[in-house]
Order: structure tokens, then C-alpha cells, then sequence
């Protein structure tokens, strides 16, 4: 009889010996790991028997997934992926064997580090282990820039939370030295501008909303801004710091806007394509402290809602001055 644990084979026999006239069989064991043979009596190998039959337990699915904190849809799902292999009795069922446990800890462990199921089984399965470690040298890399992208996601939540009770019935301003931001038109009257280098920064900076986020460019002329038909350009936006931090593309065709002292407008507005009570304020904010206007204004668009039956965008204007 052939056990196997740990990588170990055990071998159980019977010898036959004549002693006082007598045949008298003597039980005999021969033990063989990493090349070596070794002969145990009965008594000196029964506790290695016991423990190569625990190692042969087997586990029904649901116990198995029990012991490991785990669900049976998830060892079915690692199951497909070639992760673990049970044996499947005739009648259907699923047994696990305790040494599979091991590789399903692996398993967990790179899925938690971010690998898929398909690089997690050639890492196990087919990798050397200067190949792993380069993996996790790979996957540290985008891990800094997942966390970069989450820090500048918590500035941009508790930005909107500072800035959140300045939005009424009627628009707040002040004004502020504005930082630099990068646009990136992709509209204009509703209709795309359809060019292809805007699309392939379009793919790109999805990715990073809400820290990228939706802005309206709103003509200047001749002193004043208004919206205009055929003129005024739908688009995104991004703080320059923050795109740098991430590592965004500002390539043509984005555009780099550097809005300095401005006028910024906090307004919740009714969402019928018209900015008017935040460029009207403008205007007389403006007009009342000696302001010139200076360059096309931009609107950040905070969020959309439908309240109360009627749709509303809370946004803040920015017109830079001089």
C-alpha cells in the first residue's frame, strides 16, 4: 500500500523469516524523500500513516468554502480559471482535497494585490520567481497611480463639501487668484466636434472623473461675455497640478487656460442652456468694483440633479479680470 503527503512516499509490506520452526511475519516500511530510502518498523511509522491520510481528506464544496471563508460560486468561478482542481464524483459532486487550499490562498492573495485571474494562473503555474517579482514590481506602479488618483478624488469630494453652502437661492461670488487648468473642447452646439485626437484624449480622461470634470467655455467680446450661438464650446476640464500628478496627456488639442485674478460665481441654476444669472453677476460685479473682464470665462459644472420636478446645475463661473 502507497501513501503520498508533503512529497513523501511511504511503502507498507510483509517479509517472511523461519525462527523456531515457525514462519513468523515481520511488517516492514520504507520511507523515501529527496532520494534516500529509509526502513521504519510498525510502531515508528504509524504516526506518519495517520498523518498521510489526514492530507488525504477531502472536503465537500460547501464545507471546503466554509473552512476558507470563501463561497462555492467562488471556488466554481477559480475552478474555470484552472486555479483548483477537484475531484468531481459521478453523481456531480465537488470534493477538495486540503492541499488545494494552499493554492486558493495563493490565489486570494495575488487577486487582493490587483492580478487577474489569467496572470495569477500563469504566475503560479508557468512563472520563475524573478518573473513574479517583476510582476509585483509592475503592479506597485499602478498601485501609486490608483492611489494618486484616489487622493486627488478625496480633494475633489472635500472641495465640493467646503464650497457646498455657498449655493442658494441666489449666486455667491468672490474673488481669487484661480489656478491654471487644463480644457479640452469636444463640443460645440450640441454637436461633437468629431476629430479624432479629441477622441483619443476623451478615452484617456474618462478614466479620471470626477477629479476631470465637465466645463463650458463662454465667449468673451469686446468686454463682455454672453453666451453665443454657434460660439460657446462644451468640454472637460482639469486642474494643471492635477493632471500633472496623474500623468494625464495636455497634448494639442487640449488647452491650457491660465485664468489668474478672477471672479468666480457660485450659482444653482435651472438647466435650460442659459448661464445668464451667473453672467449677469459677473457682470455687475464687475461693473460696481472698476473689474475689466479679460478673456473667455469657463463654468465648472459641480453636479446636475433633478429636484423637485426641475433640473438644476450647480456650477462656478470663472471670469478672469484685470
Amino acid at each position: 500500500q502507497e501513501f503520498h503527503a508533503c512529497g513523501i512516499s511511504i511503502q507498507a509490506g510483509v517479509t517472511t523469516g523461519q525462527a523456531a520452526k515457525s514462519a513468523v511475519q515481520t511488517r516492514f516500511f520504507l520511507l523515501s524523500s529527496g532520494g534516500r530510502t529509509i526502513i521504519y518498523a510498525d510502531k515508528e511509522i504509524s504516526m506518519l500513516v495517520k498523518q498521510a491520510r489526514k492530507s488525504m481528506e477531502r472536503y465537500r464544496i460547501g464545507d471546503f468554502a466554509r473552512e476558507l471563508g470563501v463561497t462555492p460560486d467562488f471556488l466554481k468561478y477559480c475552478e474555470r480559471k484552472g486555479i483548483i482542481t477537484p475531484q468531481v464524483e459521478e453523481n456531480g459532486y465537488r470534493y477538495y482535497g486540503f492541499t488545494q487550499a494552499a493554492r486558493l490562498l495563493e490565489y486570494i492573495k495575488f487577486k487582493n494585490l490587483g492580478y487577474t485571474a489569467e496572470e495569477i494562473r500563469d504566475v503560479l503555474h508557468e512563472s520563475s520567481f524573478a518573473q513574479a517579482v517583476e510582476t509585483l514590481r509592475d503592479k506597485a506602479g499602478e498601485i501609486r497611480k490608483r492611489m494618486r488618483f484616489e487622493e486627488a478624488v478625496l480633494d475633489y469630494c472635500d472641495e465640493v463639501a467646503q464650497i457646498a453652502g455657498r449655493f442658494g437661492d441666489e449666486p455667491v461670488w468672490q474673488v481669487r487668484f484661480c489656478e491654471d487648468f487644463y480644457f479640452l473642447p469636444h463640443s460645440v452646439e450640441h454637436r461633437f466636434i468629431g476629430e479624432e485626437s479629441i477622441r483619443e484624449r476623451v478615452r484617456e480622461w474618462n478614466a479620471y472623473f470626477p477629479v476631470v470634470q465637465s466645463v463650458y467655455r463662454i465667449i468673451s467680446e469686446n468686454g463682455q461675455i454672453r453666451t453665443q450661438r454657434g460660439k460657446n464650446v462644451w468640454g472637460f476640464g482639469v486642474e494643471a497640478r492635477v493632471a500633472q500628478r496623474l500623468g494625464l496627456g495636455v497634448d494639442e488639442p487640449v488647452q491650457l487656460v491660465r485664468p489668474g485674478r478672477s471672479i468666480e460665481v457660485f450659482a444653482a441654476q435651472r438647466l435650460d442652456g442659459s448661464k445668464g444669472q451667473a453672467i449677469q453677476t459677473v457682470h455687475e460685479v464687475a461693473r460696481c468694483n472698476g473689474f475689466t473682464l479679460r478673456g473667455d470665462a469657463y463654468s465648472k459644472v459641480l453636479i446636475k440633479l433633478n429636484e423637485d420636478g426641475t433640473r438644476r446645475e450647480y456650477a462656478v463661473l470663472t471670469a478672469p479680470i484685470e
